[in-house]
């Protein structure tokens, strides 16, 4: 199924988002991801990135944000909420 942004979450009912993410990329699928999460950790970003995620958002983030990332991973560009880019320069 082509898409071109999809936004995924973590925590999803059977599959989890990142596992989703993995195998949307081992069958060659081009469309763009943006993980819209509660958690914030170094390791979920850092996974979701690998998997080839170009957006993290957290979930309290204004509606704006989301867009901007969802607009942002659409032109190919890498979004970090700023949460988010918090906790990877920290662990930087």
């Amino acid at each position: 199924m082509p898409f071109d942004v999809m936004v995924l979450d973590i925590s999803m009912p059977d599959l989890n988002g990142l596992q989703v993410a993995e195998s949307l990329r081992r069958e060659g699928c081009s469309g763009r991801i943006v993980f819209l999460s509660m958690y914030n950790k170094e390791s979920f970003i850092f996974r979701a990135l690998e998997a080839g995620a170009l957006g993290y958002v957290s979930k309290s983030a204004p509606s704006d944000e989301v867009l901007r990332a969802v607009r942002w991973a659409h032109q190919g560009r890498i979004y970090l909420s700023p949460d988010s880019s918090t906790h990877i320069v920290a662990e930087y």
